[in-house]
């Protein structure tokens, strides 16, 4: 009888050892095919119509980029040459593709823009596609 007991035992300790390593193995799995690292989305400019700098991404600059107070870099405080109210500084900048790098940095990257808060998604594609599009004065 003892001896039984002990079989009935040793099955329960076998059966919790398989469970055990059934679910580590799992979680191995699953862990091994996510991506940790995560990038942030590629912005398409396909059949996106012409963006214009005045309606579309003049206003986006005021209200994102050329703030008055901690983080609004673009408003003349750092530089007149860091001033996005003056067109020329900022087409520039979407021209030589500084502005496409720096809004799609990762979050939490060094120089991701802006500094203080984020672009939403439409945001984002037209300062992307004003760029692609030649960075125009229209």
């Amino acid at each position: 009888m003892l001896e039984q007991l002990f079989d009935n035992f040793s099955n329960m300790n076998k059966y919790r050892l398989y469970v055990i390593l059934v679910v580590s193995a799992l979680i191995v799995v699953i862990y091994g095919c996510a991506d940790h690292n995560i990038e942030e989305p590629v912005v398409t400019c396909e059949g996106v119509a012409e963006i214009s700098f005045n309606d579309n991404v003049k206003p986006i600059i005021e209200a994102k980029c050329a703030i008055v107070g901690d983080g609004g870099c673009h408003n003349g405080g750092n530089g007149p040459d860091l001033n996005w109210t003056v067109f020329s500084n900022f087409q520039e900048r979407g021209a030589d593709g500084t502005l496409q790098d720096r809004i799609t940095r990762a979050s939490g990257e060094d120089g991701k823009m802006p500094k203080i808060g984020e672009l939403s998604a439409l945001e984002l594609q037209t300062l992307f596609c004003w760029a692609e599009q030649g960075a125009q004065n229209n």
